[in-house]
C-alpha cells in the first residue's frame, strides 16, 4: 500500500472486531529474507523501589497492561498492549524508559528469516567464486555473495 495511507489502514484495521493487534512489520537493510514482526507484548523492568500498584499506573497510563511477572528477574513484568494504546510497542518502550521508575522497557520481537537461495547444481560447491566459508587457499567470505543478489532476482530467465 502507499506509505501515505499506512498509518491510515492500519487504525482502521485496529477497529475492526476480532482484531487484537495490529502493527508494523520491518525489513532488516540489506537482507530481505527478514522481517521483524513487532507482537503485541513488552517486557518491562521497574525498579526495586516501585510498587506493583505504581507499575500497573504507569504501565496503563501508555496502554500497556501487566499480565505476568517474570519471575527470574525482580520487579519485571511481561506485558499487553491494549487497545488504550495509541503508540507501537517500540515508541511505548521508548516512552517507558524516561521514566525514572523503569531500569528496562523492550517489545518482544519475532524475527522470520529464510535460507538464501541456493541452486541445485550439483557441481555449485566446486564455484567457490560465488559463495564459500574458506578452505584451502582461500580466504573465508572471498567471494561475490551470489546467494544475496539470487534472492532479490536471478535474471531474466529467473
Amino acid at each position: 500500500m502507499e506509505p501515505s495511507h499506512l498509518e491510515e489502514e492500519m487504525q482502521a484495521a485496529r477497529n475492526q472486531e476480532g482484531i487484537a493487534f495490529v502493527s508494523h512489520v520491518y525489513m532488516v537493510v540489506n537482507n530481505p529474507g527478514m522481517l521483524a514482526y513487532l507482537t503485541s507484548e513488552l517486557t518491562i523492568q521497574f525498579a526495586n523501589t516501585v510498587a506493583e500498584a505504581i507499575a500497573r499506573e504507569l504501565a496503563s497510563s501508555v496502554g500497556v497492561e501487566l499480565v505476568r511477572p517474570l519471575e527470574e528477574i525482580p520487579n519485571t513484568y511481561i506485558c499487553e498492549v491494549t487497545l488504550a494504546a495509541i503508540e507501537n510497542p517500540i515508541k511505548i518502550a521508548n516512552r517507558l524508559m524516561r521514566q525514572s521508575e523503569v531500569l528496562a522497557a523492550e517489545p518482544n520481537i519475532v524475527i522470520s528469516s529464510q535460507n538464501l537461495y541456493t541452486p541445485r547444481d550439483t557441481l555449485y560447491h566446486k564455484q567457490w567464486y560465488l559463495n564459500n566459508n574458506g578452505g584451502f587457499e582461500i580466504a573465508s567470505n572471498s567471494h561475490i555473495n551470489v546467494e544475496k543478489a539470487w534472492d532479490i532476482t536471478r535474471g531474466l530467465g529467473k
